[in-house]
């Protein structure tokens, strides 16, 4: 990943956090990151990353709903997934996908 890339992926993150403050709704804050999700892997897609989106994806909500129904870590006035917010795992996923980009290009430099 060169170093247009990289900042546009710290866009993106920086996006989805101003993404979540603004909003407050938990539906639109979904559809704003569903949304999101497609630009970053229409704009930069290695392959099969959505692996990588699909792990992220189901750690968060297991990690999430286990912290929140086992451990009782974090608590969430209106969540409509088991109790947390439906952007979370979401957000999980693209952490994950970033993560990854940013692992390849510090190997690859």
């Amino acid at each position: 990943m060169n170093k247009k890339a990289f900042f546009i992926n710290l866009g993106f993150s920086l996006l989805s956090f101003i993404i979540i403050w603004v909003l407050r709704d938990e539906i639109l804050v979904s559809i704003s990151l569903m949304v999101l999700l497609g630009v970053v892997f229409f704009f930069h897609r290695e392959p099969r990353e959505w692996i990588v989106f699909l792990v992220g994806l189901v750690l968060g909500v297991l990690l999430e709903v286990g912290s929140d129904q086992i451990l009782k870590l974090q608590y969430w006035s209106e969540g409509m997934l088991l109790g947390v917010p439906l952007w979370l795992p979401l957000l999980w996923g693209l952490g994950f996908i970033l993560i990854r980009r940013l692992g390849n290009s510090i190997v690859k430099y």
